[in-house]
């Protein structure tokens, strides 16, 4: 899924940021705990609030995660 996240998160570099998490970082495990992250890969789209907008468990097309966040910013 790299690859896709890797387009999303260029395409949208001026409106979203992306976090990757690594497992093996405490903070990291802490922030996944709090999202019930349990399988990989997980994608979330979280609003500035924190809040859960969309999530994907498991591999996600690009084509969904741009609507997804088109939504998002429409007004």
């Amino acid at each position: 899924m790299n690859p896709i996240v890797n387009g999303i998160e260029t395409t949208y570099a001026d409106a979203l940021t992306v976090y990757r998490l690594d497992y093996a970082d405490p903070q990291d495990q802490r922030v996944a705990h709090a999202y019930a992250v349990r399988v990989h890969p997980v994608l979330l789209l979280i609003d500035a609030e924190g809040s859960v907008v969309r999530r994907w468990d498991g591999v996600v097309s690009q084509e969904e995660i741009t609507i997804a966040i088109n939504v998002l910013r429409t007004p």
